[in-house]
């Protein structure tokens, strides 16, 4: 097997846990977000680079290309497990966000239909 066809099957295989949107003005790193995955960093990345100072050493990987095997592993594992009902609140702005991302056109939560709201 070519190291091309081995870098395109880890980039597919990362496609499951990353965001559908990327904001390239952000830090470009992968948030962990309980295992699921699909979540851009907030922040804003260094001067000349493309990952804020928290994400430097980019431990859950980017939001676009392969994840590093170990850690593709770790969110591969975490998606057996059967989901836990958070007691966390999310803050407005988040929830917003996400939702801006996947429905950019909605008004109202409740715009969103059952698949996307799942992918919040």
């Amino acid at each position: 097997m070519h190291s091309t066809t081995r870098n395109e099957d880890a980039a597919a295989a990362a496609l499951q846990f990353q965001p559908l949107t990327v904001d390239d003005t952000k830090c470009l790193a992968l948030m962990w977000n309980r295992g699921r995955g699909r979540q851009q960093c907030c922040l804003f990345p260094m001067s000349g680079g493309s990952l804020c100072k928290v994400h430097q050493r980019q431990p859950h990987g980017k939001v676009r290309g392969p994840i590093p095997a170990a850690k593709l592993s770790q969110f591969r594992k975490e998606l057996l497990k059967p989901e836990k009902d958070s007691k966390q609140w999310y803050a407005r702005y988040l929830m917003w966000g996400v939702a801006a991302q996947i429905a950019p056109d909605i008004t109202s939560l409740s715009g969103l239909t059952p698949e996307q709201y799942e992918v919040m």
